[in-house]
């Protein structure tokens, strides 16, 4: 294995450009480069003959190590290696089996150094519990967002951090739309469908895909939270912004903390994405309706006879013009309709 005692900066796009700087050894060989130190000793960026990138943690006592489960995009071992110029020594081994999550691993490796050069002891359960934290994010597919997908996550992260008095643990916990839930927002008093346009010209309409998204839900009162942006090279609102707030708003507790991230991958979202979603948007429009008597939908019970034969699905396009009489607020700061979604339930 080669070695260099160069300090390199600990960021993402510092250790992306390491890595890729690095040769590519030849056979069983390692090719690494010094990115930091932590109280156990050095920490090194390396890439074997397959091109794939580890991270090597000098590790003072080889059975302190308590390597985390196995997942698609970490590999954790202990390992005795000989660096160049140095004598042997114990490693832990953390590697990215998967090319597709290089970018990933680079991400999860960022934060693993910063953890440990932050620390007073040369204690690894903290590569452990980090390991633990991103699990959920090697599953998810490497494709990124539609701008249709995108648009719909901007909605529901505003009701969020914009409509809601604090981000909660029962307010994360109410968010199933990443889920797949029936709505969007689900508690025991209320529930919320948010549905948000990016068209800039004409009536705000919605798309309502099926006949289950505006019908009752199980317990409370049905909320439609209508929003209308446009593309704007001036816009103030970007996906980026909204996770980077919300996952700042959440970071004072580790279950909320954990919780939103866990909504954010099964939505599609990595902290690899951090940077990725920066169009701008405008918000041309934003309003909370109460779906009861007289909402203008349909539902299963438009249809008491059940479909037509031959018809499996129903969806409608809703046109908000016709929603005014049901319009309970315009504005976060007018409206406590929904604090009730961070309370605990």
């Amino acid at each position: 294995m080669t070695g260099n005692a160069e300090q390199r900066p600990r960021d993402p796009d510092g250790l992306e450009i390491l890595w890729r700087s690095l040769p590519t050894p030849a056979g069983l060989l390692l090719e690494a480069q010094r990115v930091a130190d932590w109280p156990g000793g050095p920490l090194l960026a390396a890439v074997d003959a397959a091109g794939r990138r580890h991270l090597l943690i000098a590790l003072p006592a080889a059975d302190a190590f308590r390597a985390p489960r196995p997942s698609r995009g970490l590999r954790a071992e202990v390992r005795r290696l000989k660096v160049h110029r140095a004598d042997e020594n114990t490693w832990i081994d953390l590697s990215c089996p998967e090319p597709a999550l290089q970018r990933l691993f680079t991400s999860f490796v960022e934060e693993v150094v910063s953890t440990l050069v932050a620390g007073a002891s040369a204690n690894p359960d903290p590569i452990t519990e980090a390991a633990e934290r991103w699990h959920k994010f090697w599953s998810v597919s490497t494709d990124g967002l539609s701008v249709d997908f995108q648009v719909g996550l901007i909605g529901e992260l505003w009701l969020l951090t914009r409509w809601l008095p604090s981000l909660t643990r029962a307010a994360v916990r109410s968010w199933q739309g990443p889920l797949g839930g029936r709505h969007d927002f689900v508690g025991s008093r209320l529930s919320v469908e948010v549905k948000t346009s990016g068209s800039l010209t004409g009536p705000t309409i919605h798309r309502i895909r099926s006949l289950d998204q505006l019908a009752p839900p199980v317990s409370g009162v049905l909320y439609l939270m209508s929003l209308r942006l446009a593309g704007d090279p001036m816009g103030e609102i970007t996906l980026d912004d909204l996770i980077r707030q919300a996952r700042a708003m959440a970071e004072h507790d580790d279950l909320l903390a954990d919780e939103l991230d866990q909504r954010l991958a099964s939505a599609g979202w990595t902290p690899a994405d951090l940077g990725s979603y920066d169009r701008p948007w405008r918000l041309l429009h934003q309003a909370l309706y109460e779906v009861s008597e007289g909402f203008p939908r349909l539902t299963s019970a438009s249809f008491p006879e059940g479909l037509p034969a031959g018809i499996t699905d129903v969806g409608f396009t809703l046109d908000t013009t016709a929603c005014e009489s049901w319009l309970v607020a315009d504005d976060p700061g007018s409206a406590s309709h929904l604090s009730a979604l961070a309370l605990a339930q």
